[in-house]
């Protein structure tokens, strides 16, 4: 994924590409977090309604996306691979 700047104001997905597949994949503008939560719980935000394997089945590439669907400083972008092995995750806190 890059990332440019557009004219200062939003920041811009340039290109995004996927080269697996995913379970899950998706983007979200956080505003705030709660630790009590797990996952997209616990972020506090919109969604992206582009960046979305749920809402855009099949997509795997993406171009020139303005960020502006939310007012954040933070972008979180997740993909969950398939299949999932979760003896290869590791935590830090």
């Amino acid at each position: 994924m890059k990332l440019l700047e557009n004219d200062g104001i939003y920041p811009i997905v340039k290109e995004l590409d996927l080269d697996r597949k995913f379970r899950f994949f998706w983007m979200k503008y956080v505003t705030d977090i709660n630790l009590d939560k797990h996952c997209a719980a616990g972020l506090k935000g919109p969604y992206d309604k582009r960046i979305s394997l749920y809402k855009n089945r099949g997509q795997t590439h993406w171009e020139d996306i303005t960020l502006d669907q939310g007012e954040s400083d933070l972008y979180y972008i997740c993909g969950v691979a398939q299949p999932f092995n979760g003896k290869k995750i590791s935590i830090v806190y």
